[in-house]
C-alpha cells in the first residue's frame, strides 16, 4: 500500500508509480506532470489526444473502473473528475476574476 506521501514523491519525479493498472493512465500520466509543471494543474484541455485521455479517465473513474489508489493519485494531483458543465456550475468568476489579475500585475 502507499502512502500519500509515496504517491506524491513519484508525482513529482515524473515516474509512473509502480501501482497503475489503467492502461490510459499508464499513458497520459507523463503528459499531466509535464501540465502540471508548466499550467498548475494536469488537466489537459481537450485540443489533443492527451486531453481526450483525461476525458477518458473521467468517464472511467465515473463508472468505477480505476483503482481506488489510481483514484487517490489523480485526487493527490487535483485532477478534476467532473465535466466542463459542472465546472461551470461550480466556478467563482470572481475568484478566477482576481487570480487573473493579479498574476497580470506581477
Amino acid at each position: 500500500y502507499c502512502s500519500s506521501s509515496s504517491q506524491e514523491d513519484s508525482f513529482s519525479d515524473d515516474e509512473l508509480p509502480s501501482f497503475v493498472q489503467s492502461i490510459v493512465l499508464k499513458q497520459v500520466y507523463p503528459a499531466m506532470v509535464k501540465h502540471t509543471k508548466e499550467y498548475g494543474n494536469p488537466n489537459i484541455p481537450l485540443g489533443n489526444n492527451d486531453g481526450k485521455k483525461c476525458k477518458t479517465l473521467r468517464r472511467l473513474a465515473f463508472q468505477k473502473k480505476l483503482t481506488d489508489e489510481e483514484m487517490a493519485l489523480l485526487e493527490g494531483m487535483n485532477f478534476r473528475f467532473n465535466s466542463l458543465e459542472e465546472v461551470y456550475d461550480e466556478a467563482d468568476f470572481d475568484e478566477c476574476l482576481e487570480r487573473l489579475l493579479v498574476s497580470t500585475t506581477l
